[in-house]
């Protein structure tokens, strides 16, 4: 009898913790669905990325600490420079911004907008690329393609897309397609073929473009 009692209050205290979340658990899960929104939005998945971008908004606004949700804001801003011909407004991102006591994410937003910012501040991966970004030499190059993260690669390009020759266009498209990034493939086949020279090589991009775009057929 006595066993059962303390077996009876075990598991009272079992159950009632097992029904507290962990601290922080609205965070990991927000990361956990941008994680996949970045993914599928570079795959060009867009319907599946829209569900995990409100998903990751949905758990970041379980917080009064609003710095996951800008963080998700701007990362969203960011691939969206990365992938679109007109430079997006961050307007999500600007609307909170004064909410947020956060320099990290300010100083990255300047960098997105080539305003002001600290180089010290930035992620490492951009810290070279950006003490380049009012230059005009040639160093870019070797610095852009040193970039190890992918999507830092692609911000980072796409903020000297004016820069870019052809070359540098087709090592863009080549590493996109390695990792099957969609999105960014189109984006800088549309700027080659509207850039190039090479009668060629725009015909090959409008039709890689035509081929990409067009309904998946199983045969």
């Amino acid at each position: 009898m006595i066993q059962q009692f303390f077996l009876a209050v075990i598991l009272f205290f079992v159950v009632g913790c097992s029904s507290t979340p962990p601290p922080n658990e609205w965070q990991y899960k927000s990361t956990v669905a941008y994680n996949s929104f970045e993914k599928n939005f570079l795959i060009n998945n867009i319907v599946v990325a829209q569900a995990d971008l409100n998903r990751a908004i949905k758990h970041a606004k379980m917080s009064a600490n609003l710095e996951q949700l800008a963080s998700i804001y701007l990362g969203e801003c960011a691939l969206k420079l990365a992938t679109s011909v007109e430079k997006p407004e961050c307007r999500e991102y600007r609307e909170i911004a004064p909410l947020v006591r956060s320099k990290r994410l300010s100083n990255y937003y300047n960098f997105l907008e080539q305003q002001t910012f600290d180089v010290a501040l930035l992620p490492k991966d951009y810290q070279k690329i950006a003490s380049l970004l009012k230059q005009t030499t040639k160093a870019y190059k070797e610095v852009l393609f040193s970039i190890e993260k992918p999507t830092s690669l692609f911000i980072s390009a796409a903020l000297i897309q004016k820069r870019l020759d052809e070359e540098d266009m087709q090592k863009l498209i080549e590493k996109a397609s390695l990792y099957g990034y969609k999105r960014v493939v189109l984006f800088w086949l549309d700027k080659l073929q509207k850039t190039t020279s090479n009668q060629k090589l725009k015909e090959e991009s409008i039709k890689k473009i035509e081929i990409l775009l067009s309904s998946s057929r199983v045969h």
